[in-house]
């Protein structure tokens, strides 16, 4: 199962200026957003992706409890 409860959110065109300033290492207002919304995208891709592990954690837990178990030494014992 697959989250995808929210859709990534898009940068800026930056342009031939604004590449060529941060190339330089000058920070851009424009290069400040796209830097952003990269960090807030991949955290919202580790979110989702932490959402489904956990949606998916009950099936495989009552899928590992229906496999057939061994006998307790109680069961055994008949107590």
């Amino acid at each position: 199962m697959s989250v995808r409860a929210w859709s990534s959110s898009p940068a800026v065109h930056e342009g031939v200026s604004v590449r060529e300033m941060e190339k330089k290492g000058i920070h851009t207002e424009k290069g400040d957003f796209n830097r952003w919304v990269r960090s807030a995208n991949a955290k919202l891709r580790s979110i989702c992706q932490k959402i489904s592990e956990l949606l998916a954690w009950p099936k495989e837990a009552k899928a590992e409890l229906s496999k057939p178990q061994e006998p307790m030494m109680a069961d055994l014992l008949g107590r």
